[in-house]
């Protein structure tokens, strides 16, 4: 990144993955300065979450709340080390395939005056990190779901996904073939 004032980050088709690796390896380059991120993650009470929550090691790990509306919540906290000599003008591409901890990255570099978002909304909101996973008897499969909804920092909460701060209603494949049809003297707007 030596000599450049500007980074384009292309998430687009990001459906998921470690969000620890951005700990590591992605943010310390971005960031001169140390920075903590905290995440509500909330739970619908069934079978499954209720034995998760009452367990004693998870409950004070996890400080999980009964927020006696059918729900649990708890939130996790998230240090980043910023090991750059300088902040960058950090411009991050979105989609709606933007998902998980895709997401979670749109949200929280989003959260940065030095950061713009452009596209559309993401696909989903955050990660919850915790897997279920539950045995179906006569089939003997086993079943793995994330019963949380993560409630990110992105201020638009209750609306699907991460806002962008631009959006951008052509992606790049609207782009491609508007390029294709021009090449080819169509008009494209029939």
């Amino acid at each position: 990144l030596e000599g450049h004032d500007n980074v384009i980050l292309d998430i687009r088709d990001n459906t998921g993955g470690d969000a620890d690796f951005c700990s590591e390896y992605l943010y310390p380059n971005l960031f001169s300065k140390d920075f903590v991120v905290d995440d509500i993650i909330t739970m619908t009470k069934n079978d499954m979450t209720q034995i998760w929550a009452k367990n004693p090691d998870n409950k004070s790990y996890f400080q999980i709340v009964d927020n006696n509306n059918g729900t649990y919540s708890y939130v996790t906290s998230r240090e980043y080390n910023g090991l750059s000599d300088k902040d960058y003008n950090i411009y991050v591409l979105t989609s709606n395939k933007t998902f998980s901890s895709g997401d979670l990255i749109a949200s929280t570099l989003g959260s940065f005056d030095n950061v713009t978002l452009i596209g559309n909304n993401t696909g989903g909101e955050g990660r919850e990190g915790y897997i279920f996973m539950s045995l179906l008897p006569y089939s003997h499969m086993i079943v793995a779901y994330t019963p949380g909804k993560n409630y990110n920092i992105s201020p638009a909460d209750g609306v699907y996904g991460t806002l962008p701060d631009i959006y951008s209603i052509n992606g790049l494949d609207e782009m491609i073939k508007r390029t294709e049809l021009d090449n080819a003297g169509l008009d494209h707007n029939e």
